[in-house]
């Protein structure tokens, strides 16, 4: 009867293993106003700062082990650090200099750590499709000024999508890299989360000086 529970396609595996996480990071404070106007520049600027931090941290994890295990997946294209940089760079700003605490990178010692990693990582890309139309129409941003990190691939972010797909479905849900994969991908949500809530309050409405 366990094993009926088990969904036999990886991405079905992580999808449900990350849900609630998922729906939770879209919540954040920090997030939740992205597409809707009166979103405060400040506040995406702070998310850039706190993302660029963890995307160094992460990728640094990445690239460390596929250094290790080449062929396992081609990650050169898909680097996203860079995209941070170069919007922080257009503000002027600078990554943030330490985790909060609480915030653990997780580590990556087998594929399965890599595609649970990964499964976060690709999926933002779907998203930033969704948010970037809308930084451009409220706060005025495009690719070239301050919003190239959620601009992603742009049009060829489905292609990235199913070619990232195409990887999972080569890895079962069950067995332990399966399980391997869902649990890095909770705690790579986990560590996003963390790292933004190192900054709940510069999404707070501001109040008239008295």
């Amino acid at each position: 009867m366990k094993d009926a529970l088990v969904p036999a396609d990886l991405h079905q595996a992580l999808r449900r293993a990350t849900q609630a996480a998922h729906v939770r990071l879209n919540h954040h404070p920090l997030l939740a106003g992205l597409t809707r106007p009166g979103y405060r520049l400040a506040t995406y600027r702070e998310v850039l700062c706190r993302y660029a931090h963890g995307y160094a941290a992460l990728e640094g994890r990445i690239l460390a082990w596929l250094a290790r295990h080449p062929g396992v997946f081609d990650y050169a294209g898909r680097r996203k650090l860079g995209w941070l940089e170069q919007d922080l760079d257009w503000f002027g700003d600078q990554p943030l200099a330490r985790a909060p605490a609480g915030a653990v990178c997780p580590d990556i010692d087998s594929p399965g750590d890599l595609l649970g990693v990964l499964y976060p990582l690709e999926g933002a890309t779907l998203g930033g499709q969704v948010i970037a139309p809308h930084l451009e129409r409220h706060l005025g941003l495009t690719p070239e000024a301050g919003a190239r990190f959620f601009a992603a691939y742009g049009a060829d972010t489905p292609a990235r999508w199913r070619d990232f797909l195409a990887c999972l479905a080569r890895w079962p849900a069950a067995g332990e890299e399966g399980e391997r994969a869902c649990r890095t991908a909770c705690a790579t949500f986990a560590y996003l989360e963390a790292l933004l809530d190192g900054g709940v309050a510069i999404g707070q409405p501001e109040t008239a000086a008295g």
